[in-house]
C-alpha cells in the first residue's frame, strides 16, 4: 500500500504539549516530533513502486524558526515534501525533487509563514525525475501532476505500452530551441511557429511537430496501435491530428473533419490504415474508421483511435465506442517519422489546439480507457475547460435510432452546442426496473467524471401496462436518489400520450405525471413533455410516427428545445 507519511509540525500548539505555544518551545532547545505520531494519518493507494515507502524519522523546529524534516531513504531515490495547513487540509508540494543523501535524507524549510503545520514525504517515480531533468522550468505542482500521471499509468499496467507521449501545455513542457521534450520517447522537432500556452499548442495550418516513428519494425508492419489526443479543432475540412502518412505511403492517421481515404465529414473523426501503404484495410463496416456522434467540435475533447488484429475502434470522451470487429491483417507503418498537426507531405494541416498526445503499442480496454482518461483529467489535463457530461437513459423514446433523437438534437441546441459530452445508454422496450438494474454498469462509472454531470432519465412509458402508478413513481424516485447521491444533476420527464389509449391507461399516465410534477424536490430539473402543445396529439403526423407512440425528428427537436430553455446554462 502506498503511504504518505504525515506528521504535525510545531505550529501554534505542539503534539507533545498542546498547552505550550510555539515561541516558548522554540525559545528552549529544538523539539523532536518522533515517529510515534505517524499513526495519525495514513494516505492509501498502491503506487509506491520504487523501493520502500519513505519512513519519517522526525520533524525538528529550530530556534531560528526553520524546520528540519528527516526521513529514511533509498540511496538512489528522489523525494518531494508536501505541506498542508491542517490534518485534513489540502497538501501542496513545497519542493522539487530532492535526491537522497544516503539512507537518511532531510529538508530544511527556512520560512513557513506560520501556516503549514502538517507535512508528508513522497518518493518520486524514475519517469518523473528523468522528465524534470529535461524540463528544468517545472514548478513543484507541475512535477507532482507528472509524477501522479506516471504512477497512475503504472498502476493501470499501461506504462510499458506507451511508446511516445508528450504534453504540449506550457506549464508541463519546456519547449524551446526548436524542439519539444517528450514525456516518453524521443523529442519532437518544430516546423513553423505554433504558439504554446497553458491550454496547449495552437497550430495555424502551417505548423507541425515531427518525431521518430515509435513503432518501427523490420518489415514495416505492426499488429496493434492506438493514438490518444486531447485537442480542440477549428475551421472546416480535414485537419490532421497525428499521422505517419503521405500520398502513396499511407501509414496510421487520425484526422478530424474528413480524410483522404474516407471523404468529408465535418462532425466526425477518421482513422486511416493501410495494409501496404496504399491499400486500405478490409472494410466490414465504417464504424471504427469513423465516428458518427459529434466526434469533431471546436471544444476540448479527449479521443482515442485503436486498432489490432481483431477490431478497429474510435471513441471520444464518454461517447460509446464506434468499432468494427473483424479478422484484420497487419498494417503498414513504414515511414521513418510521425507528425502532430499535418500529414507527412504537409497536407490536411491542423487548425486548433493540441494539449496532449500518446501513442501506444496496444489498444486499452474500455475500463482502462475510462480510468486513463479520468487520471489524465486529474493530472496532466487538470485546469482545461471541458464540456459537461450528459448521460441519457430511457426506452425507445430516448434511444438513438433512424429518427434523430432528442439527445442528438440537444447537442446542437444553442445553449448546449459544444458544451456536452454525450453518452446514450437507453434501450428500446426497457422499463424503470430494468433501468435501475443497469445503473451500476451503465451509469455509475461516469458519475466521477470531472466537471458537471447530467443524467437525463425518461422512463415509465413501458411500465404503464403492468405496474401501478405508485410503483412507477417509487422506482423513478429511487433512481433519481441514487443518481443524485453520486453527484449527477438529475433531469426528469413526464410521459406523452399514445394512440388507442384506454381510459384506464390515460388515467394512470396522468396520475404518474401528476406525481412526477409533485416530486420536484427529488430531481434537479423537469422537462414536462406532456405540456408541449404539439406533442399532446399522437395523431399529429408532423411530430409522431404512424404508430402514434414514437416521434419524428421534428418531435424530438421540440423536446431538445424545451431542455435548452429549462437548462440554459449547462
Amino acid at each position: 500500500m502506498r503511504r504518505f507519511l504525515k506528521c504535525p509540525t510545531l505550529g501554534r500548539a505542539s503534539c507533545a504539549s498542546r498547552s505550550q505555544s510555539l515561541p516558548s518551545l522554540l525559545g528552549s532547545k529544538a523539539i523532536e516530533v518522533m515517529i510515534l505520531l505517524l499513526g495519525w494519518v495514513v494516505f492509501g493507494g498502491a503506487m509506491m513502486t520504487e523501493g520502500a515507502t519513505p519512513r519519517l524519522i522526525f520533524i525538528r523546529a529550530h530556534p531560528d524558526q526553520s524546520l528540519e524534516i528527516r526521513w529514511e531513504s533509498r540511496s538512489n531515490g528522489t523525494y518531494m515534501v508536501e505541506a498542508a495547513e491542517g490534518k485534513l487540509g489540502s497538501f501542496e508540494p513545497i519542493t522539487m525533487g530532492l535526491p537522497a543523501t544516503g539512507t537518511v535524507s532531510k529538508y530544511l524549510e527556512l520560512s513557513r509563514g506560520g501556516t503549514a503545520r502538517f507535512y508528508r514525504v513522497r518518493e518520486l517515480s524514475n519517469d518523473s525525475v528523468s522528465y524534470s531533468r529535461l524540463v528544468t522550468s517545472l514548478t513543484p505542482s507541475a512535477l507532482l501532476d507528472i509524477d501522479l500521471w506516471f504512477r497512475g499509468l503504472s498502476d493501470l499496467g499501461l506504462r510499458s505500452n506507451v511508446v511516445w507521449q508528450a504534453s504540449l501545455r506550457s506549464n508541463l513542457n519546456g519547449i524551446g530551441g526548436g524542439s519539444v521534450p517528450a514525456l516518453i520517447g524521443a523529442p519532437a522537432f518544430i516546423t513553423g511557429t505554433p504558439e504554446i500556452s497553458l491550454s496547449g499548442m495552437l497550430f495555424h495550418g502551417s505548423d507541425w511537430l515531427e518525431f521518430a516513428n515509435p513503432l518501427i519494425s523490420a518489415d514495416s508492419l505492426i499488429s496493434a496501435c492506438s493514438v490518444l489526443v486531447d485537442f480542440a479543432a477549428e475551421g472546416e475540412g480535414a485537419r490532421t491530428l497525428v499521422s505517419s502518412s503521405r500520398l502513396g505511403a499511407e501509414g496510421p492517421s487520425l484526422i478530424a473533419g474528413g480524410s483522404r481515404m474516407q471523404g468529408p465529414g465535418l462532425d466526425d473523426l477518421f482513422f486511416d490504415l493501410t495494409t501496404n501503404g496504399v491499400t486500405p484495410l478490409p472494410n466490414p463496416g465504417v464504424s471504427g474508421r469513423r465516428s458518427f456522434n459529434r466526434g469533431n467540435t471546436s471544444f476540448q475533447q479527449f479521443s482515442m483511435a485503436g486498432w489490432n488484429l481483431s477490431e478497429i475502434s474510435l471513441r471520444t470522451d464518454i461517447d460509446r465506442v464506434y468499432s468494427s470487429p473483424y479478422s484484420y491483417p497487419r498494417v503498414w507503418n513504414g515511414n521513418p517519422m510521425w507528425r502532430v498537426g499535418a500529414e507527412l507531405d504537409g497536407s490536411s494541416a491542423f487548425l486548433g489546439r493540441v494539449s496532449f498526445v500518446t501513442i501506444m503499442n496496444r489498444v486499452p480496454f474500455a475500463g482502462e480507457y475510462q480510468a486513463m482518461r479520468s487520471l489524465y483529467y486529474r493530472t496532466l489535463g487538470k485546469g482545461l475547460t471541458r464540456p459537461v457530461n450528459a448521460i441519457f437513459e430511457g426506452d425507445s423514446l430516448t434511444e438513438d435510432g433512424v429518427e434523430t433523437s432528442w439527445g442528438m438534437h440537444l447537442m446542437t441546441a444553442s445553449h448546449w452546442l459544444g458544451k456536452a459530452n454525450k453518452r446514450n445508454v437507453a434501450r428500446g422496450g426497457e422499463n424503470t426496473l430494468q433501468m435501475s438494474l443497469e445503473f451500476d454498469d451503465q451509469v455509475l462509472p461516469f458519475a466521477s467524471q470531472p466537471g458537471r454531470n447530467y443524467l437525463f432519465i425518461w422512463g415509465g412509458a413501458n411500465d404503464l401496462a403492468f405496474s401501478l402508478s405508485t410503483t412507477i413513481l417509487g422506482r423513478l424516485r429511487d433512481y433519481w436518489k441514487r443518481a443524485r447521491e453520486v453527484g449527477f444533476k438529475v433531469v426528469a420527464f413526464t410521459l406523452t400520450p399514445r394512440t388507442q389509449e384506454s381510459p384506464a391507461w390515460t388515467a394512470k399516465r396522468l396520475a404518474v405525471n401528476d406525481m412526477i410534477l409533485g416530486a420536484a424536490k427529488d430531481y434537479d430539473y423537469l422537462i414536462d413533455v406532456s405540456a408541449i402543445p404539439s406533442l399532446m396529439d399522437p395523431l399529429n403526423a408532423e411530430f409522431f410516427l404512424p404508430d402514434g407512440l414514437h416521434l419524428r425528428s421534428a418531435g424530438y427537436r421540440l423536446i431538445a428545445d424545451r431542455i435548452n430553455e429549462v437548462i440554459s446554462n449547462p
